[in-house]
């Protein structure tokens, strides 16, 4: 049972834990980046650097929710972290020691990449699943709020990092204290303290011989569980829908930058930070700017149009201050949706399933990404590369797309009437039955 209070110990120590880990992942991304360019030349190798962190999330994440509705949730966060940890400890040891030839190094670096994002997939759905058991139901939405604000903090700052530290220590060290940080989160989370005995006796209970069969029947539940929830079902199409305009913006903004705005890279920098600003402040208004029930579907609607409108707005931009300005606004209305989605979706999610439900949507979320990585470069290219049509373009899409959603009565039933979705979405399948 979760403690009364917001900041609780259990909570505190999931926040601290979360941000210096997703602190050191950023800046060791950036200074694998980096490396990997500088020793290989190759804007390929490079991008299937970035896939190889997306794919195995993609595959995984059904299974990693799973796993999180049936073993301790505490246990697979603490053991990924620990993985992760002495992973990277080990292979930046190899890179700073020289052990073996750097062709061998690239082939690790993708195996950790692989790796990091293999164990993620389990890490996500059961770190955001174990969120409601720690905190109170209504600190959920400031908890979700504030866990969501710090990771992009984290990832800002890592990325700040990772450039800085590449450039004085090199990849070697930085990939090491990368691993460090993944220790001290680990050691950090196993201090949690959560009453999982409801999951106890399944697991002591399984066998070997039908883990694989109990794995796929509980993929299959999961599944009909969305599908039996109209509401449900909305909430994760508008999640998916919001990673659609800045999934590929590490193709997009150097484009951007360069030919549009006619500026040095030095500004995409720039560009970047003034996003992660525009969506930490749109999480902490999620947590603390109190809307009425009543109202949450006008709220959300508002910060459709924010987010499209605002990437509609970045095409107008030829002066970096303004496209600052622009991309930050986005975010912000970004920030405050991803929230309410995301806690939406949690209140509307029994806890036996909530596991499976976000392991379904990280692996959509994944997909597209992949897409959106693909497409996108497609259709940089057909534009002759201007950028200013695309953002035009993709924002009004966007938020025309995301308009035709809001006039679901699903979706005025999921923010309405979040706390009882599931009960009415039972009555209702046994009416029409």
């Amino acid at each position: 049972m979760s403690d009364s209070k917001l900041f609780n110990r259990n909570y505190l120590l999931l926040f601290q834990g979360q941000t210096v880990s997703h602190i050191g992942t950023a800046m060791s991304m950036a200074a694998m980046l980096f490396w990997l360019k500088n020793v290989s030349e190759s804007a390929l190798l490079v991008s299937l650097l970035g896939v190889a962190a997306i794919v195995p999330g993609m595959l995984l994440n059904p299974f990693g929710g799973v796993l999180a509705d049936n073993i301790s949730r505490k246990k697979i966060i603490v053991f990924g972290d620990l993985l992760i940890g002495l992973a990277n400890v080990g292979f930046g040891c190899l890179m700073y020691f020289e052990l073996v030839p750097v062709n061998t190094i690239i082939i690790l670096a993708f195996c950790i990449t692989v790796l990091g994002g293999s164990v993620g997939a389990f890490f996500g759905p059961a770190s955001t699943a174990l969120l409601p058991d720690i905190v109170p139901k209504d600190k959920l939405a400031p908890a979700s709020g504030a866990l969501d604000g710090i990771t992009q903090g984290s990832k800002l700052i890592g990325n700040i990092l990772g450039g800085v530290l590449f450039r004085i220590i090199g990849a070697p060290l930085t990939i090491i204290v990368d691993g460090i940080t993944y220790i001290f989160s680990g050691l950090s989370e196993s201090f949690i303290k959560v009453d999982e005995s409801h999951r106890k006796s399944s697991e002591e209970k399984a066998e070997v011989g039908k883990a694989l069969s109990k794995i796929r029947g509980d993929l299959s539940g999961g599944v009909s569980y969305v599908r039996n929830h109209r509401s449900l079902v909305m909430l994760l199409i508008c999640s998916v829908i919001a990673e659609v305009p800045f999934a590929p913006l590490v193709i997009v903004l150097p484009f951007y930058v360069e030919n549009t705005l006619g500026v040095t890279s030095d500004w995409y920098g720039f560009i970047v930070a003034a996003l992660f600003v525009g969506v930490i402040l749109g999480n902490v208004c999620s947590g603390f700017v109190k809307v009425a029930d009543k109202h949450k579907k006008h709220a959300v609607w508002i910060s459709i149009i924010g987010t499209g409108g605002g990437l509609a707005l970045l095409g107008t931009a030829f002066n970096p201050f303004l496209a600052m300005a622009y991309i930050c606004l986005s975010g912000l209305f970004l920030g405050y949706l991803a929230v309410v989605i995301k806690v939406g979706i949690q209140l509307n999610t029994e806890s036996e399933f909530r596991g499976r439900v976000f392991g379904l949507l990280n692996s959509l979320t994944s997909v597209v990404i992949l897409v959106n990585v693909v497409v996108a470069g497609v259709f940089i290219d057909q534009l002759g590369q201007d950028m200013s049509r695309f953002f035009w373009v993709g924002g009004v899409i966007f938020a025309s797309f995301s308009f035709l959603v809001m006039f679901s009565s699903d979706m005025r039933r999921a923010f309405v009437d979040a706390g009882d979705a599931t009960e009415q979405d039972e009555a209702l399948a046994v009416n029409e039955a």
